[in-house]
């Protein structure tokens, strides 16, 4: 008995610490997006969303985290098999929260990521952001039906992987012309300095020379 009991509270603490880091990730991936601006690290963010999202169809709907713990807690557990018994994230917040906190978060993650997308339409084309977060929530209203596996993993795999392969195409492209247009804007800055430029005033100092009086002795 001392032994089970042992097990068992080492089993309980990590799910702890694992539910803490998992909840960390998660409040990451909603807040990172609010505080930084930028190319480089829109790219990255949106490409970590494609990365989990991607990760999500190859384990049948479950996070490699959960996946795992559920893998200690059963060695034949299978992906997909029960996804809606956590264990590390409800060790932290209990199964009734983690339920609610869980849907809510899905919800706005994908509104935080249309507001990335929509943010740099500028290089991110918009009927592109609605189509992304249209595909996000459809995924996620699958899982929920119990369409996590095959076939439809694999479907929604693909057209996540395609999707990623859009947006990297988009960001080289928008990088290329950002780097062609900076010599040009360059070259005219300089060109109207140039323009702008006035020739120093040369002052010659001119010396007035004092006349010269002749006198005529008689």
């Amino acid at each position: 008995m001392t032994e089970m009991s042992e097990i068992s509270d080492e089993k309980k603490n990590l799910h702890l610490w694992m539910g803490i880091l998992h909840w960390i990730i998660a409040i990451f991936l909603v807040s990172f997006p609010l505080f930084i601006k930028g190319f480089g690290s829109t790219l990255f963010y949106l490409s970590l969303f494609f990365v989990v999202v991607i990760h999500w169809t190859y384990l049948s709907g479950e996070c490699f985290i959960s996946f795992l713990m559920r893998r200690h807690n059963n060695p034949d557990y299978q992906p997909g098999q029960n996804i809606d018994e956590n264990v590390e994230m409800s060790a932290v917040t209990g199964k009734e929260n983690y339920d609610r906190i869980m849907k809510i978060g899905l919800f706005v993650y994908g509104l935080i990521v249309f507001f990335v997308l929509f943010r740099n339409s500028e290089w991110i084309p918009k009927w592109f952001s609605v189509a992304v977060v249209l595909t996000y929530f459809f995924y996620i209203y699958a899982l929920y039906q119990g369409h996590g596996r095959y076939p439809t993993s694999i479907f929604f795999s693909v057209v996540f992987t395609l999707m990623l392969g859009m947006l990297w195409a988009w960001a080289f492209t928008h990088h290329g012309q950002n780097r062609q247009t900076l010599p040009q804007t360059q070259h005219h800055t300089q060109k109207g300095h140039k323009k702008n430029r006035t020739p120093p005033s040369k002052s010659v100092s001119s010396k007035k020379k004092s006349p010269v009086s002749v006198s005529t002795s008689t």
